[in-house]
């Protein structure tokens, strides 16, 4: 068994790239070149709308790539009818880990739209370790901030070693960056190289994606794989060795 752990971090537009062309088996081979072990999706759809063709994203993703998926519903509306599923977007978990324990958290919304933090515990080279994964509001720095308080709150209830994956709506140095990032790593700063811009991906200028982990930790790589125009944003990954 391998002492290092792979993640990844990446917004997946539902599936629609910059092209806008719904190809979820794109953001399948995207994620799969990847080759992480926890991977962290944001924008998921779930029986949603014609959009995305009422698909069960994080569930169809689980079963090309042959690993667990789980999912957070950040918005969860009703069917177009009694007998069809709950319109459901928001973030999914997918692990080739075994999955020892999970849940989902509401986190303070603003006037548009709900955010939530999903997170796994996962078995790691023997030991539990949590993977979370979250979309903070891109309308409000105030609301922002608050969501960010939350989930640094609600990881420090882990004792476990954790790693935060997400689209933080937020660039470097921001308070609500400050906020999850004290006592905690970025692994672009630790280990990256360049500017590691993730959005938008036909012309990246900001960096706005993130992977953050607690002390347990040694960031040993991170790089933003190039995925064309699959979605509107770049992955991260990040390779971490407990110790």
């Amino acid at each position: 068994m391998s002492d290092t752990l792979r993640v990844l971090t990446f917004n997946i537009r539902h599936g629609a790239g910059t092209d806008d062309v719904l190809d979820l088996a794109r953001t399948a081979e995207a994620v799969a070149a990847a080759d992480a072990d926890v991977t962290g999706l944001q924008e998921v759809d779930r029986h949603f709308d014609a959009r995305s063709r009422y698909v069960d994203q994080p569930a169809w993703l689980g079963r090309r790539l042959g690993q667990r998926d789980l999912f957070g519903a950040d918005l969860d509306l009703d069917p177009p009818s009694a007998d069809t599923p709950r319109r459901q977007y928001g973030s999914a978990l997918l692990s080739r880990l075994p999955v020892l324990a999970h849940g989902y958290h509401a986190l303070p919304s603003g006037r548009r739209e709900r955010f939530g933090l999903l997170w796994a515990t996962v078995e790691f080279a023997g030991t539990p370790v949590t993977v979370a994964t979250t979309h903070l509001d891109p309308w409000q720095p105030e609301v922002r901030l608050a969501q960010a308080t939350a989930v640094r709150d609600l990881l420090a209830a882990h004792p476990e070693p954790t790693v935060l994956l997400g689209d933080l709506n937020a660039r470097p140095g921001t308070p609500e960056i400050a906020v999850l990032a004290a006592g905690r790593t970025d692994v672009w700063v630790a280990a990256g190289t360049g500017d590691g811009h993730t959005f938008d991906s036909t012309g990246p200028y900001e960096r706005i994606d993130y992977v953050l982990v607690d002390a347990a930790w040694r960031v040993v790589s991170a790089d933003v794989p190039a995925t064309g125009t699959v979605s509107d944003h770049l992955p991260v990954r990040a390779t971490l060795r407990l110790g």
